[in-house]
């Protein structure tokens, strides 16, 4: 797959290793030329001189072939403008942007952008919204037969209850995220189209599980 990263400050650096060392094709944009001297050479690997949200820069990179673009620079606002631009110009499936202040958060859900706060947790989030291998996977017990993931809510399930996803002793939703904020699910939670769901469940469950997520709410 293709990926943009937009940023070659520590997250962007530590992503794009990620992203090169599952086999995928990374392109890394920075203005600063000096950026990119404390990344490795690599075949899958190309680097950009250029401003993030220039169109002519976004082309080069090949963005309308992108599965995925992350507005990782040290600005909230030019970070939040690439996002912007990437997902309803140029429609890249999974669009990620940093974000400095989180009092911002809400406004960037809204306008249908996932955003990522401090170092640490935003790499590893970065990489879950890329939904890179079992990254939804995020916890499983010692007997690995339990599981539990996160999954992307659907169209189909706006207004509608999430009680059919709870299947005596095969799985149980647990928890959504809406615009940002988290909470715990009760029997009369009601979907929002792109919320995010997490679901305890049987690990032989989840393809079962998965078509009822992409299905079950037209029943």
């Amino acid at each position: 797959m293709n990926y943009i990263i937009v940023g070659c400050g520590r997250v962007g650096r530590y992503l794009s290793k990620h992203l090169l060392d599952h086999g995928h094709h990374v392109t890394i944009i920075d203005k600063n030329p000096d950026s990119f001297r404390d990344i490795e050479n690599h075949p899958q690997l190309s680097t950009i001189v250029g401003i993030g949200f220039d169109r002519d820069v976004l082309e080069e990179a090949k963005i309308s072939e992108a599965n995925g673009l992350a507005a990782v620079t040290s600005g909230d606002n030019s970070n939040i403008v690439i996002a912007r631009i990437a997902k309803e110009i140029f429609k890249v499936p999974k669009v990620t942007a940093r974000i400095y202040d989180p009092t911002r958060a809400d406004l960037y859900e809204r306008l249908g952008i996932t955003t990522v706060a401090s170092v640490t947790w935003a790499i590893d989030q970065l990489i879950k919204k890329f939904d890179l291998g079992d990254t939804t996977l995020n916890w499983v017990d010692p007997t690995g037969e339990v599981i539990v993931i996160e999954r992307q809510l659907p169209a189909s399930w706006a207004g509608k209850s999430l009680s059919p996803l709870t299947v005596e002793g095969k799985s149980s939703i647990t928890a959504t995220t809406h615009l940002g904020k988290s909470k715990v699910v009760s029997t009369d939670t009601k979907g929002h189209e792109g919320d995010s769901i997490f679901i305890a469940c049987k690990k032989d469950f989840v393809e079962e599980l998965d078509g009822l997520i992409a299905n079950g709410a037209k029943i």
